[in-house]
């Protein structure tokens, strides 16, 4: 893999995370905040990528997994209101 696509991915959940900030903002409804932090920690949790100059050391996608299911964790757990 390489490092352009860990940096589009980190961007596309970059976004999630912007988008539904805004659609919380526009409908006054918090909950699509919170379905921005999920949808941005499955993305990592699904499809877990390493930038290149990690992408030799075994064993690290555990990790970014981890770090996936702790932004999903955020995202419920967190009530975010508008």
């Amino acid at each position: 893999m390489k490092s352009s696509f860990f940096l589009t991915q980190l961007w596309i959940a970059v976004g999630l995370v912007v988008a539904g900030f805004l659609l919380s903002v526009l409908l006054q409804n918090g909950t699509a905040s919170n379905v921005g932090w999920v949808l941005a920690g499955l993305l990592f949790l699904l499809h877990p990528v390493l930038p290149q100059n990690r992408e030799k050391t075994p064993g690290r996608l555990w990790l970014v997994r981890l770090a996936g299911a702790v932004v999903i964790l955020m995202g419920v757990l967190v009530r975010f209101q508008v």
